[in-house]
């Protein structure tokens, strides 16, 4: 049996995927002997064919979970066997439980040569003919959003969260993480958890933990504008304020970002190196590179470094010098 699971909300694409590895756990194999987890960039032909022809040990079935295989450059004989297991799978108990996952909408990239993009359209129109279950999970619309925030704190909390908080509150937290599930659902967590210990906390007190949230998610959204060269939303919201106060938070983590692009241009292939930061920050930061040269990014790195001693020393405000900054960045 073939899964097919794809997406730009990799939020929702990983419960799922957890979701269909619990219910195995649970309902097949508890030892999970017979689960595998690769990962597309290490899979080789031999390891393809050991993982979905081998027999299941003591249990009906075997479960093989196939990662981020669309965002690499395939062997010929690898994507020839891979093309021609998916066409003779027939559903059958001896065929292990095969799930192909991808977090990003993989076949859109514009990194990737024409000989790449080709296969990886042509493997996935053929996971999308051959597979037993398949689902693409997009980014809600606002009105789905809301809905979703409000299920969640009902089955998250048996507090009365959701309540205390109304549709207020709701909105805010719509405003602070946007798209990002991730970031809408470790906030829910937190004020669920703050709800806990503190019973009688007031709406002042979850609207501040909202508000501290959503300075760091503008943050970031700041970052991404410049490093992505959107200067037009750079500088909306350095013009609307919600960069105030926050130049610690913003120098430390620019500075990270344009460390980590200088790393990247010496070896993109620690993109697909470093495991101690999810795959899709490094897919992104792989494409942020492009966007200058090594020259502009060490110029950067410097700027950075003398506004940390003017700012220190009182000679600089901090929000001229961001707006002078991307203004300059227009120009490059």
């Amino acid at each position: 049996m073939i899964f097919y699971l794809w997406g730009e909300d990799n939020f929702r694409s990983k419960q799922k995927l957890n979701e269909l590895k619990e219910k195995f756990l649970r309902e097949v194999d508890s030892t999970g002997f017979n689960l595998a987890i690769l990962e597309g960039g290490e899979i080789t032909l031999d390891i393809f064919r050991q993982s979905v022809l081998s027999a299941p040990f003591m249990t009906r079935r075997r479960m093989v979970v196939i990662s981020g295989l669309l965002n690499q450059k395939l062997k010929p004989e690898l994507e020839n066997e891979i093309t021609h297991y998916l066409n003779r799978a027939t559903n059958t108990p001896e065929e292990p439980l095969l799930i192909f996952y991808e977090s990003e909408n993989g076949k859109n990239s514009k990194k990737r040569t024409s000989a790449v993009k080709a296969k990886t359209n042509s493997i996935s129109e053929l996971l999308l003919q051959k597979s037993d279950y398949t689902q693409e999970f997009t980014f809600f619309k606002k009105p789905e959003l809301k809905q979703w925030i409000k299920n969640e704190l009902k089955v998250r909390s048996d507090s009365g969260v959701a309540k205390f908080l109304g549709d207020h509150f709701i909105d805010i937290l719509l405003a602070c993480g946007s798209h990002n599930l991730w970031k809408i659902s470790t906030i829910i967590d937190q004020l669920i958890a703050y709800h806990h210990n503190n019973p009688s906390f007031d709406k002042d007190e979850a609207q501040n933990l909202i508000n501290i949230e959503a300075v760091e998610h503008n943050i970031w959204q700041l970052i991404d504008a410049i490093l992505g060269k959107d200067h037009v939303l750079a500088l909306k919201l350095v013009e609307e304020q919600q960069v105030k106060s926050s130049y610690a938070l913003f120098l430390s983590e620019f500075s990270k970002q344009i460390k980590l692009l200088l790393e990247i241009k010496a070896d993109e292939s620690i993109v697909y190196q470093k495991i101690d930061r999810p795959r899709f920050i490094m897919l992104k930061a792989l494409k942020f590179s492009h966007n200058f040269t090594k020259a502009q990014l060490e110029s950067i790195h410097n700027q950075l470094l003398q506004l940390d001693r003017d700012y220190k020393k009182g000679s600089v405000d901090f929000r001229s010098w961001l707006s002078l900054f991307i203004a300059k960045l227009e120009i490059i």
